[in-house]
Protein backbone atom coordinates (compact mmCIF):
# COMPACT_ATOMS: atom_id res chain seq x y z
CA UNK A 1 0.00 0.00 0.00
CA UNK A 2 2.69 2.28 0.88
CA UNK A 3 4.20 1.72 -2.49
CA UNK A 4 1.57 2.86 -4.39
CA UNK A 5 1.15 5.61 -2.56
CA UNK A 6 4.76 6.39 -3.20
CA UNK A 7 3.81 5.58 -6.55
CA UNK A 8 0.99 7.84 -7.26
CA UNK A 9 2.40 10.72 -5.09
CA UNK A 10 5.51 10.59 -7.49
CA UNK A 11 3.94 10.28 -10.55
CA UNK A 12 1.52 13.60 -9.53
CA UNK A 13 4.64 15.40 -8.85
CA UNK A 14 6.34 14.37 -12.31
CA UNK A 15 2.90 15.68 -13.83
CA UNK A 16 2.52 18.46 -11.77
CA UNK A 17 6.71 19.77 -12.67
CA UNK A 18 5.41 18.78 -16.49
CA UNK A 19 2.95 21.24 -16.60
CA UNK A 20 4.62 24.32 -14.89
CA UNK A 21 7.57 24.13 -17.36
CA UNK A 22 5.58 23.25 -20.64
CA UNK A 23 5.55 27.14 -21.59
CA UNK A 24 9.27 27.57 -21.83
CA UNK A 25 9.45 25.68 -24.60
CA UNK A 26 9.19 27.22 -28.35
CA UNK A 27 7.24 26.37 -31.41
CA UNK A 28 8.69 23.28 -33.56
CA UNK A 29 8.81 24.01 -37.26
CA UNK A 30 6.14 20.99 -38.08
CA UNK A 31 3.32 22.54 -35.22
CA UNK A 32 1.70 24.16 -38.23
CA UNK A 33 1.71 21.85 -40.60
CA UNK A 34 -0.48 19.45 -38.21
CA UNK A 35 -2.65 22.40 -37.44
CA UNK A 36 -3.34 22.78 -41.20
CA UNK A 37 -3.45 19.11 -41.70
CA UNK A 38 -6.10 19.01 -38.24
CA UNK A 39 -8.06 21.90 -39.95
CA UNK A 40 -8.22 20.20 -43.30
CA UNK A 41 -9.40 16.51 -41.94
CA UNK A 42 -12.61 18.48 -39.68
CA UNK A 43 -13.44 20.41 -42.26
CA UNK A 44 -13.92 17.16 -44.27
CA UNK A 45 -15.80 15.86 -41.75
CA UNK A 46 -18.54 19.25 -40.90
CA UNK A 47 -18.78 18.90 -45.21
CA UNK A 48 -20.72 15.76 -44.95
CA UNK A 49 -23.68 17.85 -43.69
CA UNK A 50 -23.89 19.76 -46.78
CA UNK A 51 -22.57 16.97 -49.07
CA UNK A 52 -25.26 16.07 -51.98
CA UNK A 53 -23.59 12.57 -52.37
CA UNK A 54 -21.11 10.82 -49.39
CA UNK A 55 -19.65 9.05 -52.30
CA UNK A 56 -18.79 12.37 -53.92
CA UNK A 57 -18.20 13.86 -50.86
CA UNK A 58 -15.56 10.94 -49.57
CA UNK A 59 -13.31 11.46 -52.88
CA UNK A 60 -12.80 14.99 -51.99
CA UNK A 61 -10.87 13.70 -48.01
CA UNK A 62 -7.70 15.40 -47.73
CA UNK A 63 -5.06 12.65 -49.20
CA UNK A 64 -1.88 13.20 -46.39
CA UNK A 65 0.42 11.02 -45.45
CA UNK A 66 -0.55 11.10 -41.52
CA UNK A 67 -3.76 9.70 -39.60
CA UNK A 68 -5.21 12.51 -36.99
CA UNK A 69 -5.24 11.00 -34.06
CA UNK A 70 -2.95 14.19 -32.85
CA UNK A 71 -4.16 16.65 -35.29
CA UNK A 72 -8.00 16.56 -35.06
CA UNK A 73 -8.99 16.82 -31.38
CA UNK A 74 -6.65 19.76 -31.36
CA UNK A 75 -8.57 21.20 -34.41
CA UNK A 76 -11.75 20.60 -32.73
CA UNK A 77 -10.72 22.25 -29.66
CA UNK A 78 -9.45 25.23 -31.58
CA UNK A 79 -12.94 25.05 -33.80
CA UNK A 80 -14.98 25.34 -30.29
CA UNK A 81 -12.97 26.35 -27.89
CA UNK A 82 -10.86 28.99 -29.60
CA UNK A 83 -7.91 28.03 -27.21
CA UNK A 84 -4.04 28.80 -28.05
CA UNK A 85 -3.06 26.25 -30.51
CA UNK A 86 0.76 26.60 -29.91
CA UNK A 87 0.31 26.29 -25.82
CA UNK A 88 -2.10 23.48 -25.96
CA UNK A 89 -0.70 21.91 -28.78
CA UNK A 90 2.19 21.37 -25.99
CA UNK A 91 0.04 19.93 -23.36
CA UNK A 92 -1.42 18.16 -25.79
CA UNK A 93 2.37 16.50 -26.99
CA UNK A 94 2.85 16.27 -23.02
CA UNK A 95 0.05 13.80 -22.59
CA UNK A 96 0.99 11.69 -24.98
CA UNK A 97 4.39 11.77 -23.98
CA UNK A 98 3.27 10.70 -20.12
CA UNK A 99 1.20 8.07 -22.15
CA UNK A 100 4.38 6.35 -23.24
CA UNK A 101 5.48 6.63 -19.82
CA UNK A 102 2.19 4.65 -18.44
CA UNK A 103 2.51 2.19 -21.42
CA UNK A 104 6.19 1.23 -20.41
CA UNK A 105 5.05 0.76 -16.89
CA UNK A 106 2.25 -1.22 -17.58
CA UNK A 107 4.62 -3.68 -19.59
CA UNK A 108 7.48 -3.97 -17.18
CA UNK A 109 5.17 -4.30 -14.45
CA UNK A 110 3.85 -7.08 -15.97
CA UNK A 111 6.56 -9.28 -17.37
CA UNK A 112 8.96 -8.25 -13.92
CA UNK A 113 9.55 -10.94 -11.24
CA UNK A 114 6.95 -10.71 -7.88
CA UNK A 115 10.45 -11.12 -6.19
CA UNK A 116 12.48 -8.21 -7.69
CA UNK A 117 14.37 -5.99 -6.07
CA UNK A 118 13.28 -2.97 -7.59
CA UNK A 119 10.12 -2.89 -9.13
CA UNK A 120 10.62 -2.98 -13.14
CA UNK A 121 7.23 -1.19 -14.16
CA UNK A 122 8.35 2.12 -12.63
CA UNK A 123 12.07 1.52 -12.91
CA UNK A 124 11.19 1.35 -16.71
CA UNK A 125 9.08 4.25 -16.94
CA UNK A 126 11.63 6.81 -14.75
CA UNK A 127 14.45 4.88 -17.24
CA UNK A 128 12.03 6.56 -20.56
CA UNK A 129 12.01 9.93 -18.77
CA UNK A 130 15.21 10.71 -18.20
CA UNK A 131 16.51 9.73 -21.68
CA UNK A 132 16.48 13.69 -22.83
CA UNK A 133 15.87 12.46 -26.57
CA UNK A 134 12.52 11.67 -25.23
CA UNK A 135 12.21 14.16 -22.47
CA UNK A 136 13.10 16.96 -24.98
CA UNK A 137 10.68 15.58 -27.25
CA UNK A 138 7.89 15.13 -24.90
CA UNK A 139 6.70 19.27 -25.02
CA UNK A 140 7.25 19.93 -28.75
CA UNK A 141 6.90 17.17 -31.25
CA UNK A 142 3.67 16.45 -32.32
CA UNK A 143 4.68 13.53 -34.55
CA UNK A 144 6.76 11.20 -33.24
CA UNK A 145 6.34 11.37 -29.62
CA UNK A 146 2.33 10.73 -30.44
CA UNK A 147 3.83 7.80 -32.37
CA UNK A 148 6.06 6.25 -29.39
CA UNK A 149 3.54 6.41 -27.05
CA UNK A 150 1.07 4.78 -29.12
CA UNK A 151 3.47 2.19 -30.19
CA UNK A 152 4.54 1.74 -26.42
CA UNK A 153 0.56 0.72 -25.69
CA UNK A 154 0.72 -1.50 -28.76
CA UNK A 155 3.45 -3.33 -27.51
CA UNK A 156 1.45 -3.44 -23.92
CA UNK A 157 -1.36 -4.85 -26.04
CA UNK A 158 0.78 -7.23 -28.13
CA UNK A 159 2.32 -8.70 -24.30
CA UNK A 160 -1.77 -9.24 -23.26
CA UNK A 161 -2.24 -10.79 -26.55
CA UNK A 162 0.78 -13.53 -26.99
CA UNK A 163 0.36 -13.90 -23.34
CA UNK A 164 -3.08 -15.73 -24.18
CA UNK A 165 -1.39 -18.25 -26.37
CA UNK A 166 -2.96 -20.15 -27.84
CA UNK A 167 -6.47 -19.18 -27.70
CA UNK A 168 -6.61 -15.45 -26.63
CA UNK A 169 -9.59 -14.34 -24.99
CA UNK A 170 -11.92 -12.25 -27.47
CA UNK A 171 -11.17 -9.30 -24.29
CA UNK A 172 -7.72 -9.72 -25.28
CA UNK A 173 -8.23 -9.50 -28.31
CA UNK A 174 -10.49 -6.89 -29.13
CA UNK A 175 -7.67 -4.82 -26.72
CA UNK A 176 -4.91 -5.51 -29.09
CA UNK A 177 -6.99 -4.51 -31.85
CA UNK A 178 -8.01 -1.57 -30.20
CA UNK A 179 -4.07 -0.70 -29.36
CA UNK A 180 -2.78 -1.14 -32.39
CA UNK A 181 -5.75 1.08 -34.36
CA UNK A 182 -4.56 3.81 -32.07
CA UNK A 183 -0.93 3.41 -32.92
CA UNK A 184 -1.50 3.64 -37.01
CA UNK A 185 -3.71 6.67 -36.36
CA UNK A 186 -0.52 8.45 -35.48
CA UNK A 187 1.68 6.88 -37.94
CA UNK A 188 0.63 4.09 -40.47
CA UNK A 189 4.13 1.62 -40.14
CA UNK A 190 2.32 1.08 -36.34
CA UNK A 191 0.63 -1.81 -38.04
CA UNK A 192 3.48 -3.80 -38.16
CA UNK A 193 2.80 -4.71 -34.45
CA UNK A 194 0.24 -7.46 -36.08
CA UNK A 195 2.86 -8.71 -37.92
CA UNK A 196 4.83 -9.17 -34.93
CA UNK A 197 1.81 -10.97 -33.69
CA UNK A 198 1.25 -13.11 -36.73
CA UNK A 199 4.94 -13.88 -36.39
CA UNK A 200 5.14 -14.57 -32.91
CA UNK A 201 2.36 -17.02 -33.15
CA UNK A 202 4.09 -18.90 -35.99
CA UNK A 203 6.99 -19.67 -34.08
CA UNK A 204 5.03 -20.46 -31.02
CA UNK A 205 2.90 -23.19 -33.56
CA UNK A 206 5.96 -24.50 -34.85
CA UNK A 207 8.02 -24.61 -31.43
CA UNK A 208 5.17 -26.31 -29.56
CA UNK A 209 3.81 -28.87 -32.15
CA UNK A 210 5.96 -31.51 -29.91
CA UNK A 211 3.98 -31.05 -27.21
CA UNK A 212 0.29 -31.72 -29.34
CA UNK A 213 -0.81 -35.40 -29.11
CA UNK A 214 -1.71 -35.07 -32.89
CA UNK A 215 -2.50 -32.73 -35.52
CA UNK A 216 -6.23 -32.25 -34.71
CA UNK A 217 -5.74 -29.83 -31.56
CA UNK A 218 -2.49 -28.22 -33.42
CA UNK A 219 -4.99 -27.12 -36.36
CA UNK A 220 -7.78 -26.23 -33.95
CA UNK A 221 -5.28 -23.78 -31.88
CA UNK A 222 -3.61 -22.70 -34.96
CA UNK A 223 -7.44 -22.18 -36.50
CA UNK A 224 -8.14 -19.93 -33.14
CA UNK A 225 -4.82 -17.96 -33.27
CA UNK A 226 -5.59 -17.15 -37.11
CA UNK A 227 -9.35 -15.95 -36.05
CA UNK A 228 -8.11 -14.23 -33.26
CA UNK A 229 -5.09 -12.15 -35.17
CA UNK A 230 -7.69 -11.87 -38.32
CA UNK A 231 -9.98 -10.51 -35.76
CA UNK A 232 -7.12 -7.43 -34.21
CA UNK A 233 -6.49 -6.84 -37.72
CA UNK A 234 -9.57 -5.54 -38.85
CA UNK A 235 -10.27 -3.92 -35.22
CA UNK A 236 -7.29 -1.96 -35.73
CA UNK A 237 -8.35 -0.72 -39.04
CA UNK A 238 -11.59 -0.14 -38.15
CA UNK A 239 -10.14 2.28 -35.42
CA UNK A 240 -7.90 3.87 -37.90
CA UNK A 241 -10.33 4.92 -40.49
CA UNK A 242 -12.27 8.04 -38.33
CA UNK A 243 -8.66 9.58 -37.67
CA UNK A 244 -7.65 9.07 -41.39
CA UNK A 245 -9.80 10.40 -44.40
CA UNK A 246 -7.47 9.52 -46.97
CA UNK A 247 -8.55 5.84 -46.40
CA UNK A 248 -12.22 6.30 -46.83
CA UNK A 249 -12.06 5.82 -50.47
CA UNK A 250 -10.10 2.32 -50.24
CA UNK A 251 -9.60 1.59 -46.71
CA UNK A 252 -7.38 -1.53 -48.02
CA UNK A 253 -5.38 -0.24 -50.40
CA UNK A 254 -4.48 3.14 -49.07
CA UNK A 255 -2.56 2.43 -45.98
CA UNK A 256 0.19 0.03 -48.18
CA UNK A 257 0.12 2.83 -50.85
CA UNK A 258 1.02 5.44 -47.75
CA UNK A 259 3.42 3.21 -46.02
CA UNK A 260 5.33 2.77 -49.40
CA UNK A 261 5.51 6.63 -49.84
CA UNK A 262 6.74 7.38 -46.27
CA UNK A 263 9.73 4.81 -47.09
CA UNK A 264 11.36 7.76 -49.34
CA UNK A 265 9.15 10.34 -48.17
CA UNK A 266 11.94 12.50 -46.51
CA UNK A 267 14.72 11.32 -49.43
CA UNK A 268 15.50 14.63 -50.30
CA UNK A 269 15.71 16.26 -46.87
CA UNK A 270 19.51 17.58 -46.02
CA UNK A 271 21.11 15.59 -43.12
CA UNK A 272 24.20 16.74 -41.19
CA UNK A 273 26.35 14.27 -40.17
CA UNK A 274 29.86 14.15 -39.30
CA UNK A 275 30.50 17.31 -40.26
CA UNK A 276 28.95 16.86 -43.57
CA UNK A 277 25.94 17.32 -45.34
CA UNK A 278 24.31 15.28 -47.72
CA UNK A 279 20.76 13.67 -48.89
CA UNK A 280 18.59 11.59 -46.08
CA UNK A 281 18.01 9.22 -48.81
CA UNK A 282 22.05 9.08 -49.67
CA UNK A 283 22.33 8.93 -46.12
CA UNK A 284 25.03 5.58 -44.64
CA UNK A 285 23.22 2.56 -43.90
CA UNK A 286 24.57 2.92 -40.32
CA UNK A 287 22.71 5.94 -39.76
CA UNK A 288 20.20 5.10 -37.34
CA UNK A 289 21.99 2.94 -35.09
CA UNK A 290 25.14 5.42 -35.15
CA UNK A 291 22.66 8.00 -34.20
CA UNK A 292 21.27 5.90 -31.29
CA UNK A 293 24.83 5.15 -29.76
CA UNK A 294 25.52 8.94 -29.96
CA UNK A 295 22.74 10.06 -29.04
CA UNK A 296 21.16 8.04 -25.54
CA UNK A 297 22.97 8.12 -22.30
CA UNK A 298 25.36 5.92 -21.32
CA UNK A 299 23.60 4.66 -18.40
CA UNK A 300 21.08 3.26 -21.10
CA UNK A 301 23.15 1.56 -22.75
CA UNK A 302 25.24 -0.30 -19.76
CA UNK A 303 21.33 -1.29 -18.81
CA UNK A 304 20.64 -2.47 -22.19
CA UNK A 305 24.19 -4.84 -21.91
CA UNK A 306 22.79 -6.32 -18.75
CA UNK A 307 19.91 -6.88 -20.46
CA UNK A 308 21.60 -8.68 -22.74
CA UNK A 309 23.89 -10.61 -20.41
CA UNK A 310 20.59 -11.83 -18.50
CA UNK A 311 19.78 -13.71 -21.93
CA UNK A 312 23.30 -14.71 -23.00
CA UNK A 313 23.59 -16.46 -19.39
CA UNK A 314 20.09 -17.77 -18.96
CA UNK A 315 19.80 -18.83 -22.74
CA UNK A 316 18.99 -22.48 -22.03
CA UNK A 317 16.47 -21.65 -19.31
CA UNK A 318 14.87 -19.55 -21.56
CA UNK A 319 14.55 -21.91 -24.67
CA UNK A 320 13.37 -24.27 -22.26
CA UNK A 321 10.61 -21.84 -21.13
CA UNK A 322 9.83 -20.93 -24.80
CA UNK A 323 9.34 -24.72 -25.22
CA UNK A 324 7.20 -24.96 -22.62
CA UNK A 325 4.98 -22.40 -24.17
CA UNK A 326 5.86 -20.16 -20.83
CA UNK A 327 3.32 -16.80 -21.20
CA UNK A 328 6.06 -14.65 -19.96
CA UNK A 329 9.04 -15.56 -21.80
CA UNK A 330 6.99 -15.67 -25.08
CA UNK A 331 5.57 -11.90 -24.12
CA UNK A 332 9.21 -11.16 -23.44
CA UNK A 333 10.45 -12.02 -26.77
CA UNK A 334 7.48 -10.59 -28.23
CA UNK A 335 8.79 -6.82 -26.82
CA UNK A 336 11.96 -7.94 -27.86
CA UNK A 337 10.73 -8.00 -31.34
CA UNK A 338 9.08 -5.01 -31.40
CA UNK A 339 12.60 -3.20 -29.90
CA UNK A 340 14.72 -4.92 -32.16
CA UNK A 341 13.06 -5.72 -35.93
CA UNK A 342 12.63 -1.71 -36.45
CA UNK A 343 16.86 -1.00 -36.31
CA UNK A 344 17.16 -3.87 -38.61
CA UNK A 345 14.32 -2.77 -40.69
CA UNK A 346 16.50 0.85 -41.04
CA UNK A 347 19.67 -0.58 -40.88
CA UNK A 348 18.81 -2.96 -44.12
CA UNK A 349 16.05 -1.38 -45.91
CA UNK A 350 17.22 2.60 -45.39
CA UNK A 351 14.66 4.13 -45.32
CA UNK A 352 15.32 7.90 -46.19
CA UNK A 353 15.12 9.56 -42.01
CA UNK A 354 16.85 12.65 -40.75
CA UNK A 355 17.32 14.61 -37.88
CA UNK A 356 19.09 12.27 -35.79
CA UNK A 357 17.07 9.69 -33.87
CA UNK A 358 13.48 11.40 -33.56
CA UNK A 359 12.08 9.19 -35.99
CA UNK A 360 12.94 5.85 -34.10
CA UNK A 361 12.10 7.13 -30.53
CA UNK A 362 9.15 4.55 -31.00
CA UNK A 363 11.69 1.90 -30.27
CA UNK A 364 12.43 4.11 -26.54
CA UNK A 365 9.48 2.78 -24.67
CA UNK A 366 9.84 -1.47 -25.31
CA UNK A 367 13.71 -0.68 -24.73
CA UNK A 368 12.74 1.09 -21.86
CA UNK A 369 10.85 -2.37 -20.80
CA UNK A 370 14.20 -4.57 -21.64
CA UNK A 371 16.32 -1.96 -19.57
CA UNK A 372 14.31 -2.14 -16.76
CA UNK A 373 14.29 -5.89 -16.73
CA UNK A 374 17.91 -6.26 -17.19
CA UNK A 375 18.48 -4.10 -14.35
CA UNK A 376 15.97 -5.91 -12.24
CA UNK A 377 17.76 -9.83 -13.45
CA UNK A 378 21.13 -7.82 -12.65
CA UNK A 379 20.23 -6.65 -8.95
CA UNK A 380 18.62 -10.44 -8.26
CA UNK A 381 21.30 -12.23 -9.18
CA UNK A 382 24.43 -10.16 -7.96
CA UNK A 383 22.65 -8.29 -4.97
CA UNK A 384 21.87 -11.13 -2.22
CA UNK A 385 23.14 -9.21 0.50
CA UNK A 386 20.72 -6.41 1.77
CA UNK A 387 24.37 -4.56 2.30
CA UNK A 388 24.59 -4.83 -1.33
CA UNK A 389 21.30 -3.38 -2.41
CA UNK A 390 21.52 -0.81 -0.52
CA UNK A 391 24.55 0.44 -2.07
CA UNK A 392 22.69 -0.06 -5.36
CA UNK A 393 19.82 1.88 -4.27
CA UNK A 394 22.58 4.58 -3.79
CA UNK A 395 24.04 4.07 -7.02
CA UNK A 396 21.05 4.65 -8.64
CA UNK A 397 19.63 7.18 -6.31
CA UNK A 398 23.10 9.09 -7.71
CA UNK A 399 22.34 8.01 -11.14
CA UNK A 400 19.14 9.84 -11.74
CA UNK A 401 20.42 12.64 -9.60
CA UNK A 402 23.05 13.55 -12.60
CA UNK A 403 20.44 12.95 -14.94
CA UNK A 404 18.08 15.11 -14.15
CA UNK A 405 20.82 17.45 -13.48
CA UNK A 406 21.35 16.93 -17.55
CA UNK A 407 17.78 17.50 -17.75
CA UNK A 408 18.13 20.59 -16.12
CA UNK A 409 21.27 22.12 -17.60
CA UNK A 410 20.30 21.75 -21.09
CA UNK A 411 16.89 22.99 -20.36
CA UNK A 412 14.30 23.73 -22.76
CA UNK A 413 16.82 22.00 -25.71
CA UNK A 414 16.89 18.69 -23.85
CA UNK A 415 17.02 16.76 -27.22
CA UNK A 416 20.10 18.43 -28.17
CA UNK A 417 22.09 15.48 -26.04
CA UNK A 418 24.85 13.51 -26.95
CA UNK A 419 26.73 11.03 -25.27
CA UNK A 420 30.45 11.72 -23.96
CA UNK A 421 31.07 9.11 -27.07
CA UNK A 422 31.37 12.53 -29.16
CA UNK A 423 32.20 14.88 -26.19
CA UNK A 424 28.89 15.69 -25.22
CA UNK A 425 27.11 18.00 -26.45
CA UNK A 426 29.70 20.69 -27.44
CA UNK A 427 31.25 17.68 -29.10
CA UNK A 428 28.29 17.76 -31.70
CA UNK A 429 29.06 21.16 -32.44
CA UNK A 430 29.51 21.40 -36.48
CA UNK A 431 29.35 18.28 -36.49
CA UNK A 432 25.52 16.65 -36.05
CA UNK A 433 22.03 18.12 -36.07
CA UNK A 434 21.11 19.94 -33.16
CA UNK A 435 18.37 22.14 -32.65
CA UNK A 436 16.37 21.29 -35.58
CA UNK A 437 13.26 22.39 -34.66
CA UNK A 438 14.41 25.86 -34.69
CA UNK A 439 12.47 26.49 -31.16
CA UNK A 440 14.90 28.55 -30.18
CA UNK A 441 13.48 30.92 -32.29
CA UNK A 442 10.80 32.14 -29.86
CA UNK A 443 13.42 32.79 -27.18
CA UNK A 444 15.80 34.64 -29.34
CA UNK A 445 13.14 37.24 -30.00
CA UNK A 446 11.81 37.14 -26.43
CA UNK A 447 15.29 38.16 -26.12
CA UNK A 448 15.37 40.98 -28.77
CA UNK A 449 12.24 42.57 -27.08
CA UNK A 450 14.02 43.45 -24.23
CA UNK A 451 16.78 44.48 -26.17
CA UNK A 452 14.95 46.86 -28.11
CA UNK A 453 12.89 48.22 -25.40
CA UNK A 454 16.65 49.21 -23.65
CA UNK A 455 17.64 50.70 -26.99
CA UNK A 456 14.27 52.59 -27.51
CA UNK A 457 14.86 53.83 -24.08
CA UNK A 458 17.80 55.55 -24.81
CA UNK A 459 16.68 56.48 -28.01
CA UNK A 460 13.43 57.55 -28.92
CA UNK A 461 11.59 57.15 -32.13
CA UNK A 462 13.64 54.29 -33.10
CA UNK A 463 13.58 52.92 -36.83
CA UNK A 464 11.98 49.54 -37.03
CA UNK A 465 14.95 47.01 -36.85
CA UNK A 466 14.99 44.54 -40.58
CA UNK A 467 15.56 41.13 -39.27
CA UNK A 468 16.70 38.27 -41.15
CA UNK A 469 16.74 35.04 -39.78
CA UNK A 470 17.41 31.33 -40.91
CA UNK A 471 15.00 28.66 -41.18
CA UNK A 472 10.87 28.71 -41.54
CA UNK A 473 9.30 32.43 -40.70
CA UNK A 474 6.25 30.82 -39.56
CA UNK A 475 8.38 29.53 -36.05
CA UNK A 476 8.87 33.37 -35.64
CA UNK A 477 6.53 35.37 -37.13
CA UNK A 478 3.51 34.40 -34.02
CA UNK A 479 6.76 36.07 -31.88
CA UNK A 480 7.51 38.75 -33.60
CA UNK A 481 8.14 42.25 -31.25
CA UNK A 482 7.24 45.39 -31.86
CA UNK A 483 9.54 47.01 -33.87
CA UNK A 484 10.44 44.15 -35.97
CA UNK A 485 10.53 43.16 -39.42
CA UNK A 486 11.37 40.33 -41.08
CA UNK A 487 13.48 40.48 -44.30
CA UNK A 488 14.67 37.64 -46.53
CA UNK A 489 17.17 40.25 -47.76
CA UNK A 490 20.83 40.07 -45.44
CA UNK A 491 21.95 43.47 -47.21
CA UNK A 492 18.66 45.16 -46.35
CA UNK A 493 19.18 43.43 -42.60
CA UNK A 494 20.05 45.18 -39.79
CA UNK A 495 20.34 42.09 -37.16
CA UNK A 496 20.98 38.25 -38.35
CA UNK A 497 19.58 35.53 -36.02
CA UNK A 498 20.55 32.01 -36.70
CA UNK A 499 20.67 28.35 -35.10
CA UNK A 500 23.54 26.55 -35.18
CA UNK A 501 21.86 23.54 -36.83
CA UNK A 502 24.27 22.74 -39.99
CA UNK A 503 26.16 25.88 -39.15
CA UNK A 504 23.92 27.96 -40.42
CA UNK A 505 25.00 31.11 -37.92
CA UNK A 506 27.95 31.05 -40.26
CA UNK A 507 26.47 32.50 -43.19
CA UNK A 508 27.28 36.27 -42.46
CA UNK A 509 29.64 38.24 -40.69
CA UNK A 510 28.35 41.17 -37.59
CA UNK A 511 29.01 41.36 -34.49
CA UNK A 512 27.43 38.72 -31.88
CA UNK A 513 25.31 40.46 -29.74
CA UNK A 514 23.35 37.34 -27.85
CA UNK A 515 24.20 33.73 -27.76
CA UNK A 516 21.67 30.99 -26.32
CA UNK A 517 24.32 28.03 -25.30
CA UNK A 518 23.76 24.85 -23.19
CA UNK A 519 26.51 22.98 -21.69
CA UNK A 520 29.10 23.91 -24.29
CA UNK A 521 26.70 23.70 -27.28
CA UNK A 522 25.81 27.25 -28.82
CA UNK A 523 22.39 26.69 -30.08
CA UNK A 524 21.42 30.35 -31.32
CA UNK A 525 23.56 33.39 -31.91
CA UNK A 526 22.12 36.93 -32.77
CA UNK A 527 24.21 39.15 -34.83
CA UNK A 528 24.51 42.96 -35.25
CA UNK A 529 25.19 43.22 -39.40
CA UNK A 530 25.74 47.09 -39.15
CA UNK A 531 28.97 46.61 -37.89
CA UNK A 532 30.82 45.86 -40.61
CA UNK A 533 29.07 48.24 -43.10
Amino acid sequence: MRSRTATLAAALALIAVCLWIVPDYGMGWDEPTRWRSGDRKVEYYAGFAEAESWREHIATAPKDLYPGLFDIPLALADRFLSIDRFLWGHYWSLFFGLAGLGAVWLTARRLERSNGWIPAGLCGALLLLLVPDYFGHMFINPKDIPFAAAYGWAVFGLVAFVSGFPRPTWRRTLFFGLTVGLCMATRLPGGVVIGYAALTAALWLLIQRPAYSGWAPWFRDAGALLTRGVAAGIIALATLLPWWPAAHGNPFAAPAEAVGDLHSFSATIPVFYAGRVFEAGDGPATYALWMFLISMPPWFHALLALAVVALATSWSSFVDCIRQGDARMWSLAAVALAAGFPMLYVTFAQPAIHNGFRHMLYVLPPLAVLAALGLQWAGNRWLGEPNHRVFAYGGLVLLALVAVSTLIRLHPYQYVYYNALIGGPAGSYGRYETEYWFTSTKHGLEWLSQWRQSAVAAEENAAPIRLVITGPWHVAEPFLPEGFELTGDPAKADLFMANTQMMMHTLHEGEVIHMIERMGLPILVIKDLRTGR
